[in-house]
């Protein structure tokens, strides 16, 4: 972790960081190695590492020295998988009603048309509904 801080430009201690944990199945087949998941102590020092990782975007694992091809590195927030699920449909329908912003903030989803337009949050699929409006699907005749 102290490499990664130093890369992304944030001063992390140990005592900042409660656990380091990989997640998911073991992946057998592929060998693409499992997500991280940090928990930190206090909320600002997470909210100022996610911070510090979105100024800095194209950190790949070249730069924090890991052997093999260069991959990009992802820094997200850790969602239920329900806020997972209604962020992946919110992402999807702003992005087909033509909304340029999606992101997560605290555990909570927003989207927004433009930057001069104010931010609204997703809570459940009736608020994507209401944004977005119903899906329709059409059904082709026989």
């Amino acid at each position: 972790m102290s490499l990664l801080a130093h890369k992304i430009g944030l001063d992390l201690q140990a005592s900042d960081v409660d656990r380091v944990t990989r997640v998911g199945p073991k992946n057998g087949i592929n060998k693409e190695p499992r997500p991280v998941v940090v928990r930190f102590i206090r909320n600002t020092k997470r909210n100022e590492t996610l911070n510090a990782t979105k100024v800095r975007k194209h950190i790949t694992t070249e730069d924090i020295d890991i052997k093999g091809p260069p991959k990009k590195l992802y820094f997200n927030e850790r969602l239920t998988k329900e806020n997972r699920r209604l962020f992946r449909e919110a992402r999807t329908r702003s992005k087909q009603a033509g909304f340029r912003y999606t992101w997560v903030k605290n555990g909570c989803i927003y989207v927004r048309r433009e930057q001069d337009k104010s931010p609204r949050q997703i809570r459940n699929c009736d608020d994507i509904e209401r944004i977005f409006g119903k899906v329709t699907v059409s059904v082709p005749s026989a």
